[in-house]
Formats: C-alpha cells, structure tokens, sequence
C-alpha cells in the first residue's frame, strides 16, 4: 500500500511539473533510443540478460533515452517500471537499468521480490563503482556491462567484491576507536592518584567515576573530530556499557548488600527466586514485524 502511495505521489509530482515522456514500447530486452550501442554491443548484452532470466527466472532490461525532460529519473523509471512490469508475477523479480544519457543521469529500480539481493546500499555501490567511472571516460558500453554484470551476480547469490581499500580503512578506525576505550581506563587510575588522599579514602567510587568522566569527555572531544559516525557508536556503546559495570559493582551490589544482606531468610528466598525467573525469560528469541518497502534501488550521475 505504501508502494503503491509512493509511486503515485512521483508520478503526479512529475506531471505537476511538465509534459511526462513517453514510455517506449517493450520489445526487448534492451533498448537504446540514443544510437549509443552498436548492434553488436546490443546483442551481446540481450544475450547476457537472456541467460540469466532463462537460469534464475528474473528480467533485467535496459533502457537508454536522451532525457526525462521535467520528470525526475526516480519518477520516469517507476512509470517505465510498471508500464513493462518487469518480472514475474507474484514474484515481482525485475529490474530496470535506466539511462538518461544527456542529463547525465541513471537509475538502478529494482522489483518488491529482489530488493533483499539488491539493496539500495548495493545499487548505489554498483552505479558509483562500476557504472559512472566507465561513463565518465565515456565507455557506456562497459558502464553498462559492468552495471549488469554485477547486478546478475547479485541475482544469483553472489555478493560484491568489497570496495578497494574501504574495508582496510574501516578496520584501522574500528581498532582505533577501541584503543581509545581502553586507553581512558588507563589514564583514569593514573589521575587518581593524584586526587587528595582524605577525599579519595571516603569517595573511593565516586573519584574513579571522576576520573573516567574527564577521561571521558577529553576522549570524546577529539573522536568527534577524527572518528566516523560508526566509530563513535561505537565507542558510546563501550563506554555505557562498561560505565554501567563497575556503577553495579560499586553503587547498586553494595546498596542491595546493605539493604536486604542482614533481612530475614524469606527476602534471601524472595531475592533468588526473582533472580531464577529473570534469567529464565532471557532467553528469548527476535522476530520481524512483516513491514514491506517501495521505491527500492538507487540514482546517480556522472
């Protein structure tokens, strides 16, 4: 339904703004309305796409055309979409590889039954990986093979190669982030020392929270200038977590220890059947709540 409610919402958004184009006639599995691929070219890619429906069952069409003039490529390729009705019924496994080769524009828009194969993180990788590097050298021809080459492996099962060098970058900062969570425990004991003898002897949790607190914020300070936003996620959700280790250890445990450590046999009782209960329910699974997604797949431009 949300599908449905979004698709229109473009479509009457793209006729608000001007004269829609027209949708061209599906009579193959490629169509080039710019004379950019030679017959050749178009053959060998309409054989590519035929091997693949005939192996896996799902359509991948091209269509290549000058512009979509006022509409919007998302908009021009839902309508193209549901003109050719891409992929199997009830299966809802197609895909379109739209170009729009003088407004230097392209969309990837895939069907209900293969946005999981295809994500839009995927389509997105594709289109600024594969595609637009070969369409700035004004290769469209192996833009366009390589775009459908990698969206054919994702069909079948195949996942992406990961990005040269993105991976390697992403561990450093990851192993760097937790160098630094480490590290503010370290430091903290190191600064509690030099906390007033007297003071600390009465305040001896409260002076290592102190501690980890400045730590802390100094810490924070220049991750959010040199970390990514995963990376700092990341190091909150050590640094909660480890916080609220030792605030059991030494506010809750001990406050429950002075409160009910010296009651009578039935809190005792009370306290480890709770216990029992609390541990037993933990041990619960995750389910989905069934949502559905529309509009899925990505854009770009070279």
């Amino acid at each position: 339904m949300r599908a449905s409610l979004f698709s229109l919402l473009l479509v009457l958004v793209s006729l608000g703004a001007g004269a829609a184009q027209p949708v061209p006639a599906l009579t193959q599995r490629v169509t080039d309305l710019t004379a950019t691929l030679d017959a050749g070219q178009s053959a060998a890619l309409e054989h590519q796409l035929a091997a693949l429906e005939k192996e896996k069952g799902a359509q991948l069409a091209v269509l290549i055309i000058p512009s979509t003039g006022e509409e919007s490529i998302e908009a021009y390729a839902i309508r193209v979409f549901e003109q050719w009705k891409l992929g199997r019924k009830g299966v809802d496994d197609g895909i379109l590889l739209l170009v729009a080769k003088d407004d230097r524009a392209l969309r990837i828009e895939v069907g209900y039954g293969l946005e999981g194969a295809v994500s839009d993180v995927l389509a997105s990788r594709i289109i600024r990986e594969r595609i637009t590097p070969a369409f700035r050298e004004g290769d469209f021809f192996g833009g366009i093979q390589a775009g459908t080459d990698a969206l054919s492996a994702l069909v079948r099962g195949e996942a992406l190669p990961e990005p040269v060098g993105g991976n390697r970058q992403a561990d450093s900062i990851n192993l760097f982030s937790l160098i630094l969570f480490f590290a503010q425990f370290f430091i903290a004991p190191a600064l509690v020392k030099r906390i007033p003898r007297p003071w600390a002897r009465q305040h001896s949790g409260q002076r290592y929270f102190a501690c980890v607190g400045l730590v802390t914020v100094a810490t924070l300070a220049y991750c959010l200038v040199t970390l990514t936003p995963t990376d700092l996620l990341l190091f909150f959700t050590l640094t909660a977590g480890f916080i609220g280790l030792f605030a059991f250890i030494f506010i809750i445990a001990p406050l429950s220890t002075w409160q009910f450590g010296s009651g009578s046999g039935s809190s005792g009782s009370s306290s480890d059947s709770s216990s029992g209960s609390s541990s037993g329910s933990s041990g619960g699974g995750f389910s989905g709540g069934g949502g559905s997604s529309g509009g899925g797949g990505a854009s770009g431009r070279w």
